[in-house]
């Protein structure tokens, strides 16, 4: 099924939200190892952990919004993929940083600090670790991917397989170069050379060749058409820019909801370019994941 999200005019953008400016005091933000945490300020509010991630080569901080906005009732947690930002040094411990060791290496951590995010939220190729992360730890009902690259024509991931191959065979001057390109490509029209656009070019430029070469083109050779075949855990996914159709999926799977913000115009990194809608979108996703599952009819 696919819902289009209302308008800026009927959820009523130009009033603050009562329920999270006024009434709610804002969430405690903090740092402990490699995880950035926002909770709320009220510790009875708090129901339940949530996990974000960022994309290729992206950064935390790009979520700052989304998390203080998930984080009036919630714990949210935040870290930088394995060889990126403050990961920077844990990517070094990875024998390989492709998809499944990136997520290992992040449920690793979160068992280590005795996390136990219920929901896992991720951006682009986050989203991608998210549903690895979600079939690694028990304690996750559900996910949240946003404009994840898992396509639902079998002819496009096929072409994204093939130029994953292609790109495999290039040397790291010129691969770094076509991830570059393709980082800037999948921006989209808005808000370019904004600081949220050269915040997410600083982190594509900074990028370690291993993260290029290992994890972003893993990403590009996963086979998605088996990835929502094999969805075992309630997701919902919000289309952006990339290539998921609503009615492709539903053959796919049963278990997506897909909600399409195309018609923003938005471009690829959404919840930067338009926070406030993608942050209601996705705390209205995340509740409805952590609402209990109603008992089955007796026979």
């Amino acid at each position: 099924m696919t819902t289009t999200p209302p308008s800026d005019s009927a959820r009523g953008a130009s009033t603050p939200d009562p329920e999270v400016d006024v009434a709610v005091p804002s969430p405690r933000r903090r740092q402990d190892g490699l995880l950035l945490i926002d909770e709320p300020a009220d510790a009875s509010a708090i129901a339940g952990q949530v996990l974000l991630l960022p994309g290729t080569a992206g950064s935390a901080d790009e979520l700052d919004a989304l998390a203080r906005r998930l984080a009036h009732h919630r714990t949210v947690l935040r870290l930088d993929l394995p060889g990126t930002g403050r990961s920077r040094a844990r990517g070094a411990t990875v024998p390989r940083l492709d998809v499944a060791g990136t997520a290992a290496a992040i449920a690793a951590l979160l068992e280590e600090v005795g996390a136990e995010p219920r929901v896992v939220v991720g951006h682009s190729a986050g989203g991608v670790v998210a549903l690895q992360v979600a079939r690694l730890l028990p304690s996750v009902r559900g996910a949240v991917l946003i404009d994840a690259n898992l396509p639902t024509d079998p002819q496009e991931c096929r072409r994204k397989q093939e130029r994953a191959a292609a790109l495999e065979r290039l040397p790291p001057d010129e691969l770094r170069a076509a991830f570059a390109a393709s980082m800037r490509g999948s921006w989209g029209e808005r808000d370019v050379d904004g600081p949220a656009y050269r915040q997410v070019m600083a982190g594509v430029d900074a990028a370690e060749d291993r993260v290029i070469r290992e994890f972003w083109l893993s990403v590009l050779a996963l086979d998605s058409i088996r990835q929502w075949r094999e969805m075992d855990v309630p997701t919902v996914y919000l289309r952006s820019d990339r290539p998921v159709d609503a009615p492709a999926l539903a053959l796919l799977t049963d278990r997506v909801r897909h909600l399409d913000l195309a018609g923003k115009a938005a471009g690829h990194w959404v919840h930067l370019v338009e926070p406030a809608l993608v942050g209601d979108v996705v705390d209205a996703a995340v509740t409805a994941l952590l609402e209990p599952t109603p008992p089955a009819p007796a026979d």
